[in-house]
This record gives C-alpha cells, sequence and structure tokens, in this order.
C-alpha cells in the first residue's frame, strides 16, 4: 500500500504545472544593481556607472520589451534560458574536484574545439576511474593518489600560497573520496 501511495504522490508531483516565472521589473533590477555596485565599487567608478545606466536607460528598456516579448507564455524561462546559457559555453565545469587536477581548463580554438575537450574529459574521468580501482586494494597508495589529487585540485583553486597552509587530513581525504 505504502509503494501504491508513493507511486501516487510522484505521478500527482511530475504533472503538476510550474508556475509561470516572473519577469522581473528593469527598475527593481537596477535599483538591486546599483545597490550592490554602491557597496562594492569605489566612488568614482560608482559614479562611471550611474552615468554610464542614464545614457543606456533607453536601450535597456528596448532589452526588456523584446525579453518581455519573447518569454511570454513560456513557463519556468529561467530554468530554459540558464540551461541554454550553461550548455553554450566553450569550457564546463566539471562536477567532480578530480578533473580539472588531470585537464586543466582548455585554450582550445576552431570548430572541433568543444569535441576536443569533452573528448579530453571523458577520458581524463576514465583514467581517474581506472586509477582508483587499480589502486583500492593497496590501501596507502590510494590515500596518497586521493591525497595528491586533492591537493592538485587546491592547487589549482586557490594557488600555490594558499595551498602551503592547508593541511589534508584522513578526514578530509574520506569527504573527498565520497564527493562531499
Amino acid at each position: 500500500i505504502l509503494n501504491i501511495l508513493i507511486k501516487a504522490l510522484e505521478c500527482q508531483i511530475c504533472t503538476m504545472p510550474l508556475p509561470d516565472y516572473p519577469i522581473p521589473e528593469l527598475d527593481v533590477t537596477l535599483q538591486e544593481a546599483s545597490r550592490v555596485l554602491q557597496l562594492t565599487l569605489n566612488p568614482d567608478q560608482y559614479q562611471r556607472y550611474e552615468t554610464a545606466l542614464l545614457q543606456q536607460k533607453d536601450a535597456l528598456q528596448e532589452v526588456q520589451e523584446q525579453l518581455k516579448k519573447r518569454i511570454s507564455g513560456r513557463e519556468n524561462w529561467g530554468t530554459e534560458e540558464f540551461k541554454k546559457q550553461l550548455l553554450s559555453w566553450c569550457d564546463p565545469l566539471p562536477n567532480s574536484n578530480a578533473v580539472p587536477s588531470v585537464l586543466p581548463s582548455s585554450k582550445l580554438k576552431g570548430e572541433f574545439a568543444q569535441i576536443e575537450r569533452a573528448t579530453a574529459l571523458l577520458w581524463a574521468a576514465a583514467k581517474l576511474y581506472n586509477a582508483f580501482t587499480t589502486l583500492r586494494g593497496h590501501r596507502g597508495l590510494y590515500d596518497a593518489w586521493i591525497n595528491f589529487t586533492l591537493q592538485l585540485s587546491l592547487r589549482q583553486t586557490l594557488g600555490d600560497a594558499a595551498t602551503s597552509l592547508i593541511m589534508v587530513t584522513p578526514t578530509h581525504m574520506r569527504h573527498f573520496k565520497h564527493g562531499r
């Protein structure tokens, strides 16, 4: 009975339509951007921002109207746009900490750059997986490999100076191995 209830609930959740994602008002967006930029920019830079904003106000309003026309009547347009933009990036970020340590960001250019990048990422992931399965029988070697990979990822993320201040402990390695 519990399984039947769970399946009925899952089906009901899957068929529930998402509410339309509202199109943000331009004035509200610009006020929030101005508030944040006033806190982060120095007074000179903020003044240049406000001057440029005043000069571009009509163009921004026109773009806002085009956005409203383009997405009117579409549900969850924010997610669609996010996915489209994410998939159009040339160097997407892998969701593993280990892969960037094997394959740094690409400098590839040209028609097949994205395919070459994807191929290299797949190869790097397969190489890591193969190395881990080979090393699993040798606990010390396996931990050393995890430690090395974590240190390399930290170095690429934080830089050499910061990694000298970080000590990788067995607890860190355990979390790293389990993707936390």
